[in-house]
């Protein structure tokens, strides 16, 4: 497997077998690794606020809500990729997506004991939890921002309008992630609600409805 500081530091040589369609399934295959070893870490910070039993859902609806969102904002971004003129293959912009990803669940590995610090130490109470919930989404939105971000470096080496596909990448990204963020609810669990695996909601509202209300007051 390709070495994780390669692909956290964008090394011209990662950016070069990209470019050339070199090692392309070892850098996949390493982007997955970490992936789940991040998200795993992060689900598991979060859950054990409410229970252990959705410390354990959330270590594994975290990795597929992140998979989900490669996929989903990956096949969007190609086809923004073609009817733009980028340049860039259908291989090459699951890559830059992944890697985006990479970054951002390597942040949240990394708050993961902070994280599991403060949901040991905050009560599971009604009062809590919009307080929870904002860190958690604005943690999670933070995290991906600053890979997003990142990309930009990738980008400027493979197209000629790193910029504009940023931007665009960004918005797609963010609303493919916040939406399959509702449907797997990795974290958005009110106390007093049964612990389930799937939510029961999730095709009768969408993530920014939820958000309003908890914030707002509304649970």
């Amino acid at each position: 497997m390709m070495h994780l500081t390669r692909i956290l530091r964008l090394d011209d040589s990662l950016i070069d077998a990209i470019h050339r369609h070199r090692n392309t399934r070892e850098m996949a295959l390493t982007c997955l690794a970490v992936i789940l070893a991040g998200t795993m870490l992060y689900g598991t910070g979060i859950g054990i606020w409410r229970s252990p039993l959705q410390a354990a859902y959330s270590a594994i609806k975290m990795p597929l809500l992140f998979i989900a969102t490669v996929m989903a904002s990956g096949t969007a971004n190609a086809m923004l990729a073609q009817v733009s003129g980028s340049g860039l293959t259908f291989r090459q912009v699951l890559l830059c997506i992944a890697i985006t990803m990479t970054i951002s669940a390597s942040l949240l590995g990394a708050l993961a004991p902070v994280t599991f610090f403060m949901s040991t130490q905050l009560p599971a109470s009604e009062s809590a939890y919009p307080w929870m919930l904002a860190s958690l989404t604005a943690t999670v939105g933070l995290s991906g921002t600053l890979g997003v971000v990142r990309m930009h470096r990738l980008l400027s080496r493979l197209t000629p309008m790193p910029k504009r596909i940023m931007l665009a990448w960004f918005a797609v990204s963010g609303f493919a992630g916040c939406q399959l963020s509702w449907l797997f609810s990795p974290f958005l669990l009110a106390p007093g609600a049964e612990t389930t695996f799937l939510n029961p909601q999730a095709f009768s509202g969408n993530f920014y409805e939820y958000l309003w209300h908890t914030l707002t007051g509304g649970i």
